[in-house]
């Protein structure tokens, strides 16, 4: 099951994909640090981890037909 779909066209922006993982990386800090709730801690860095991989480690760029 894909939650992010890399075909869609508003990934396409660098600067879009990276601000989606750092959203998820400063909650997962902010749950690591200042909350420390143990539901929340893995779920938050999962979701760090595949949001990195899905838009930045495994991202192809489209070719323009």
């Amino acid at each position: 099951m894909k939650l992010i779909d890399p075909e869609h066209p508003f990934y396409q922006p660098l600067w879009r994909r990276v601000a989606i993982v750092a959203v998820c990386g400063v909650w997962f800090a902010a749950e690591l640090v200042l909350w420390g709730d143990p539901l929340f801690i893995p779920i938050a860095g999962g979701l760090t981890a595949y949001t990195a991989w899905m838009l930045l480690v495994t991202w192809k760029t489209q070719q323009s037909p």
